[in-house]
């Protein structure tokens, strides 16, 4: 009797040891990670940061920033209107390259050691754009610039939150990326299609 007096204790103890390493109602963090964003023909990478606050058990607020220098890209040509006379747009590249987002994360079950969660929120991120124009009568370079520009865009998407101990969490999310341009600039990159972003990284809690 009393040994089983003993196990019970243990499973109870052991019980309550797990609940206080994953649960998460005021907790914070702060961690790296590794962002990939993918826009049509574009590809860039780089380094981010974020904060996240545990307002309970079920709902995390973030904030999070990235910078993607690194990039790579398939160039395509856009037809400047329906006269052969018309310039012709070559746009090498036109990349993420700086972002900043709050998001919101709504955990879908109770604490525990691994569990998902969607990820809905907005901000502004720029994109880096190298393009030139043709003449459709002319092979040679006619003109050549670069530029970044700035605009709200909002993303939603999932996440897995991992706990490695108390203190490190590791986690991964994939999301889907919408912009919203106008003007000039819509036009000139074709109004950015819906994007993609993944996100590895980890997270010290305190």
């Amino acid at each position: 009797m009393k040994k089983m007096k003993k196990v019970i204790v243990l499973i109870l103890l052991a019980i309550g040891f797990s609940e206080s390493m994953v649960a998460q109602k005021g907790m914070q963090s702060i961690g790296v990670n590794i962002p990939m964003h993918y826009r049509k023909n574009n590809f860039s990478t780089g380094i981010g940061i974020n904060y996240q606050y545990n307002f309970s058990n079920y709902f995390r607020g973030e904030f999070v920033g990235s910078y993607s220098p690194i990039h790579a890209s398939t160039a395509y040509v856009k037809e400047m209107g329906a006269d052969p006379s018309k310039w012709y747009l070559n746009c090498r590249s036109c990349f993420v390259d700086f972002q900043a987002f709050i998001n919101a994360h709504f955990f879908l079950f109770t604490p525990r050691i691994v569990r998902p969660y969607i990820i809905f929120g907005g901000g502004i991120q720029s994109y880096y754009s190298d393009q030139y124009e043709t003449h459709p009568n002319h092979s040679e370079l006619d003109n050549d610039e670069t530029f970044q520009k700035g605009v709200p865009a909002l993303n939603l998407g999932l996440g897995i939150d991992a706990r490695l101990s108390y203190k490190w969490t590791l986690q991964a999310s994939v999301l889907v990326l919408k912009p919203f341009t106008k003007g000039a600039f819509s036009d000139t990159v074709n109004r950015f299609e819906f994007g993609a972003m993944a996100r590895v990284g980890i997270n010290y809690n305190f």
